[in-house]
């Protein structure tokens, strides 16, 4: 699912909900994605903002478009609003991208796994594969989180399934921010003075406005008695 919007500015982004498994033929299939967003992007696009709801998928191709990113000239924001698990949470540690979740979401990362059939010979060099993508994942994460590989490792990649919530995603530097999804209402703790509180609550009143409330939810959101 996409959608295309102009912002204040007139500078156009694109909106697209990522949910599922990431994998050629799958929910997400990576190919496909890029060139979705290659085409956005000579149409003049430069902001991308992806929800996201995966369980994870092919290393391969999230590593394409992981790539694809990296060496693109766009501004990228992610939001997880379910679950970001696996390759997804891999996905989206590039330090350049801000990344968004909703205030119960949840990270998970883990090990590279897969099933391999063959001799003994094919076995052998298919876990040599997967601890070579495995190496490449922890790069990616460390680089996020602002840790050595062998560190990050030692935290993420030890053989066991790591759950976060979004407030542990913050504190470990692979989220930036929590949505507040129900109402954008700040901490008061930037009030000061009269004129900071009068600026304060003009600017909530502002947001309300904007989210369209009808004057019940409105007065609740300003702990107001109608």
């Amino acid at each position: 699912m996409a959608k295309q919007t102009k912002t204040a500015k007139t500078k156009e982004s694109f909106e697209m909900y990522l949910y599922g498994i990431i994998g050629r033929d799958m929910d997400i299939d990576t190919n496909e994605l890029i060139r979705t967003i290659e085409a956005k992007r000579k149409e003049g696009v430069r902001s991308f903002r992806f929800y996201v709801n995966s369980d994870g998928g092919e290393v391969a191709q999230g590593s394409a478009l992981f790539n694809y990113l990296d060496r693109t000239d766009v501004d990228i924001t992610w939001v997880v609003d379910g679950i970001a698990a696996s390759m997804m949470a891999v996905l989206i540690t590039n330090p350049k991208h801000h990344v968004m979740a909703a205030r119960h979401a949840k990270f998970m990362y883990h090990r590279v796994s897969g099933y391999v059939y063959g001799n003994s010979d094919e076995t052998r060099a298919a876990a040599d594969m997967m601890d070579s993508f495995e190496k490449t994942l922890i790069e990616m994460t460390a680089s996020r989180i602002g840790r050595t590989p062998d560190e990050t490792r030692n935290l993420y990649f030890d053989g066991v399934d790591h759950w976060l919530s979004a407030d542990e995603a913050v504190q470990a530097g692979l989220c930036d921010e929590i949505v507040n999804t129900s109402m954008n209402i700040k901490e008061l703790e930037q009030i000061t003075d009269a004129r900071s509180a009068y600026n304060f609550y003009n600017n909530q009143i502002i947001n309300l406005k904007q989210q369209k409330m009808d004057e019940k939810a409105f007065a609740t959101a300003l702990n107001i008695n109608l």
